[in-house]
């Protein structure tokens, strides 16, 4: 617990800039190992203020917790935008219910979670709930593309 509170606290430190602009929002949120790494959780986090987006990274080691910002390519996050309206009828409610975004469970697999609509529903433009996608859909393979904390190929 104490390595994710000082996460946080990086978190809103280093980040000012991303999340004070007006309508900043966290459209995806990807959390594994870092490339396999046993001793070394990355959370990254998709950010968004609808014009432009960056990736913001925590890496949560065994004593040092950094954070790492890069923009995103805009093809890359308009396939993401495009996935948010477009969720799977396998996407589930993630059980985010406030100050527990970022967490870390070391006996689950990989935690992919984006800000989306509700699958089925049609006209609709309100992207207020994140879900959970399968590590094999569409819009995870996207978040992972924009995180790219994985094992390097």
């Amino acid at each position: 617990m104490k390595k994710l509170a000082l996460g946080l606290v990086i978190l809103s430190f280093s980040s000012v800039l991303a999340f004070a602009a007006p309508g900043a929002s966290v459209i995806a949120k990807y959390g594994n190992w870092y490339q396999g790494d046993d001793d070394l959780y990355a959370q990254c986090m998709v950010v968004s203020t609808g014009r432009s987006a960056q990736r913001e990274i925590i890496f949560q080691g065994m004593a040092v917790v950094s954070v790492s910002r890069a923009s995103i390519p805009a093809a890359k996050l308009e396939a993401l935008e495009k996935l948010r309206r477009t969720l799977s009828t396998e996407s589930s409610p993630a059980p985010y219910s406030g100050y527990n975004f970022l967490k870390i469970d070391e006996s689950a697999g990989p935690d992919i979670e984006i800000l989306g609509q509700a699958p089925g529903v049609k006209g609709n433009t309100s992207y207020d709930q994140y879900f959970n996608v399968s590590p094999q859909s569409d819009a995870a393979q996207a978040i992972k593309s924009i995180c790219n904390i994985d094992e390097a190929n």
